[in-house]
């Protein structure tokens, strides 16, 4: 936890954003989604209805049938803490106009991340966005595969560790 604070002072990080939901409809998406739960890792998130999801031995993945052949759409991948910035630097270092901003962000109640958003001029709709936070020496990074989608919020908010 240490080295992730550390490396996140590196930044200029703005203040924590509010991230409860804030509207029914927030609140509605959340309910009506489906829930997934890994016990090995110990931990639960919601996912949207009619949406599949697919394990590996890096994360955990979710999107449409449609999208499964594609790639899926938004993930959750587990790193060691010290792999932070290496990560962070991997996302959208195809582009050369590459813009990157950090926001600290409440994921629920309990678990404080860090937002890291990554865009490009070049491809407007590209917008790569990660939320970052560590616990019991793993890093989890819980990321929309660069699709600006409004329900990825309530999908990083409702991630909770198993008690």
């Amino acid at each position: 936890m240490k080295l992730l604070h550390h490396l996140l002072q590196k930044q200029t990080v703005p203040p924590i954003t509010n991230t409860q939901p804030e509207s029914k409809k927030e609140l509605a998406i959340a309910n009506n989604w489906q829930n997934y739960q890994n016990d090995k890792l110990g931990f639960q998130i919601k996912y949207p209805q009619g949406w599949v999801y697919a394990e590996s031995d890096t994360g955990i993945y979710f999107g449409t049938p449609e999208s499964k052949p594609g790639g899926y759409i938004w993930g959750i991948s587990i790193h060691q803490p010290s792999e932070l910035e290496k990560v962070i630097s991997q996302m959208g270092n195809q582009f050369v106009d590459r813009k990157e901003s950090r926001s600290k962000v409440m994921v629920n109640k309990n678990i404080t991340g860090t937002m890291v958003t990554v865009t490009t001029n070049k491809y407007p709709d590209w917008i790569s966005k990660t939320v970052y936070f560590e616990n019991n020496g793993q890093l989890f990074a819980i990321g929309n595969g660069a699709i600006d989608d409004d329900r990825f919020e309530s999908f990083y908010k409702s991630f909770d560790f198993a008690n």
